[in-house]
């Protein structure tokens, strides 16, 4: 997995003398070995966290803003991609966007994956800058109403 090879070679040297000989072994080898995102969510990310969280599903939880979109206070843009393999698409909270009265906006493409911005095969390129821009003029045109009320 690219994600983990960069990680051992980029940042945990430099992570390295905040750490024991033995937590820097124990990185450096899960990093080494990691064979996927789920794989490295047990083997760092639950270590990292140990007196947080006992399970992949509560730190999962935890990380999702699902259910609590409505206590957002500022214009959020989200991306999303139904199919994407790291972040289940059933996460999307399309449904309980659609009954907010706040500014967060979510958008999906069906295609995609988790870089679901980029689109190309040997020149990728990207496509984000036009949904992005339409939020803008919606949130420009909503504040503006919001404003005159």
């Amino acid at each position: 997995m690219n994600l983990c090879r960069i990680t051992r070679s980029k940042q945990l040297p430099q992570l390295k003398q905040y750490m024991s000989q033995e937590q820097f072994a124990y990185y450096e080898n899960a990093f080494a070995t990691c064979t996927g995102y789920r794989d490295m969510c047990e083997r760092v990310y639950l270590v990292m966290f140990k007196d947080l969280f006992s399970t992949d599903a509560e730190m999962m939880n935890y990380l999702t803003i699902t259910g609590r979109l409505d206590k957002v206070q500022v214009p959020v843009f989200a991306f999303g991609a139904q199919d994407d393999v790291i972040l289940n698409p059933a996460t999307i909270p399309t449904k309980e966007v659609e009954g907010l009265d706040n500014a967060f906006c979510v958008a999906t493409s069906s295609k995609g994956t988790h870089c679901c911005h980029l689109t190309g095969t040997f020149l990728p390129r990207c496509w984000y800058q036009i949904p992005c821009s339409e939020f803008l003029t919606w949130l420009d045109k909503r504040l503006g109403k919001l404003k005159s009320d």
